[in-house]
């Protein structure tokens, strides 16, 4: 189950990543640290870092030196000095070693007669995040020239040194974040995805209204995920340890819905061979779930209206009255009022249902949802199957944003598995697999990815309309990555950035 905002947060922070890799800013470290000393002609070079939690300076790379091998104090040692002072030293005379070299000598037994530090500078910040220094250049040790080269070399080795911090830092956020993304997965049914206006608006009211003790109607077409916002109602409510009971109403016989509602008791009727409890005893404690409300028989309503009003019952063939604690959620793709007034829905059971109206809108009318919530199926898919694709073709996503989707999620849902189902393991699903509902309705599958969207208005307005919707389709083809996609579009990173930012499409992606 997906929550678009952290999938795409999630997107993103692969996509930075992709950018970010610490391992390679890694490799620059130890370039610099196996090249300058022959540039220089010393015999060792050393990278250290700031910790300003500490109030020490860090080994980041050096020669036989570990990462973090050597902790010293920044009041303590010569590389500190140069931090603290934010001045290059130049010691050719190492007649009294700090600290921090006594330290260096005991833990690597290595011995320092000369030495040349300078500072690194933090490219943004411009305050010093550690020092790069030579040691030991025979005969005639370090000179002023040597010092003025090692600093332009320490801007590079200062931009290699705080991307590789920035890239760990990452890599911390991205994990924990991983780690709240599932934890919020958890709390939300499969297959939701809040992506356009209408659906962040139920989700609001979902959270706000789920810990209230009130009814709700979830109005809707069939397939737009109205027992999963009953599922989320529940999860967000006091009741969320208790059961969750579903019963669909009009998938039960008319004849049988009043003893699944209540139970029964043994031989209350032909076939009851033993006792049976009914939703309402099921639910006791949590919430009850009746869908499709509207096509339950006029005949039961009467016991329905009084078990909500009493919070009681009985079972068919018992004298015994069973007390309910519950919280009744219903859902309906019916005009309830027009039942009302054809004699087929009780006015009163009506208004003793719900306090809160939520109404789904169909997919066909947020389409900004579709695509986020095919990758979505898709991951899950994937894994089901046990099969691996390389995402959307550019005329399945025009297919899939065209279509009007009578069977709203569930149709999509059974789509997509039908796609990664006929789609061999490393290529990309095309619309040339979909079901021949979705193919008779889009010329997409004929002429595949040259077709050309049709667009109106003025020539600039035709020319901008294509622009983002050839912009979209890369960047879901490419899965966010806009280095990929200004690649694959023929522009520059930052003249995509002023594209997604003038036709407002960053922050979907």
């Amino acid at each position: 189950m997906a929550i678009l905002t952290a999938d795409q947060l999630k997107q993103r922070l692969q996509e930075l990543n992709s950018f970010w890799d610490p391992q390679q800013y890694r490799n620059l470290l130890d370039f610099y640290v196996l090249v300058l000393p022959r540039i220089f002609s010393c015999e060792r070079c050393g990278i250290f870092i700031v910790d300003p939690d500490s109030h020490e300076i860090i080994s980041a790379a050096g020669t036989n030196i570990q990462e973090g091998e050597l902790k010293v104090s920044l009041n303590d040692s010569l590389a500190g000095k140069v931090v603290l002072t934010e001045r290059p030293l130049l010691d050719n005379e190492l007649r009294n070693p700090s600290g921090g070299q006594r330290y260096a000598k005991q833990k690597t037994g290595y011995q320092v007669n000369n030495i040349l530090s300078v500072p690194l500078f933090g490219v943004s910040s411009q305050q010093v995040i550690g020092t790069v220094q030579l040691t030991n250049k025979e005969p005639d040790g370090f000179t002023l020239e040597d010092s003025q080269l090692l600093q332009q070399a320490a801007h590079f080795i200062a931009v290699a040194l705080e991307t590789l911090q920035l890239g760990k830092e990452l890599i911390s956020i991205n994990n924990e974040l991983e780690s709240q993304i599932e934890q919020l997965r958890t709390t939300l049914p499969n297959n939701l995805i809040a992506e356009s206006a209408g659906m962040r608006d139920v989700i609001s009211q979902v959270t706000s209204i789920g810990p209230l003790p009130l009814g709700v109607m979830i109005t809707g077409e069939n397939g737009t995920g109205k027992e999963q916002i009953a599922k989320l109602i529940h999860q967000h409510s006091p009741r969320v340890k208790e059961p969750f009971v579903a019963i669909n109403c009009a998938a039960i016989p008319d004849n049988l819905v009043e003893s699944e509602l209540f139970g029964y008791e043994k031989g209350a009727f032909t076939g009851a061979s033993q006792a049976h409890a009914g939703k309402f005893e099921q639910a006791s404690g949590g919430t009850l779930f009746l869908d499709e409300i509207g096509e339950l028989p006029i005949q039961v309503q009467p016991k329905l209206l009084r078990a909500i009003q009493e919070q009681e019952g009985q079972r068919l063939g018992s004298t015994k009255t069973s007390k309910y604690d519950l919280r009744i959620v219903c859902a309906t793709n019916r005009d309830l009022n027009q039942a009302i007034e054809e004699g087929t829905f009780r006015e009163d059971l009506y208004y003793r249902l719900f306090s809160i109206h939520l109404h789904l809108p169909p997919l066909r009318v947020r389409p900004e949802g579709i695509v986020a919530m095919s990758h979505s199926f898709l991951r899950d898919i994937s894994q089901q199957f046990g099969k691996q694709t390389k995402g959307f073709s550019r005329d399945l996503v025009r297919l899939f944003e065209s279509y009007s989707w009578p069977g709203n999620v569930r149709q999509l849902r059974r789509e997509m598995e039908r796609l990664v189902a006929l789609t061999p393991d490393g290529e990309m699903l095309s619309c040339h697999h979909c079901s021949p509902e979705l193919q008779k309705e889009s010329s997409d599958c004929d002429g595949g990815d040259a077709s050309i969207p049709q667009a109106s208005g003025t020539l600039p307005e035709q020319v901008e309309q294509l622009e983002i919707r050839l912009i979209k389709q890369v960047l879901v083809e490419v899965k966010g990555n806009k280095q990929q996609a200004a690649k694959q579009l023929g522009l520059s990173r930052p003249g995509l950035y002023k594209k997604l930012q003038r036709y407002g499409l960053d922050e979907r992606f």
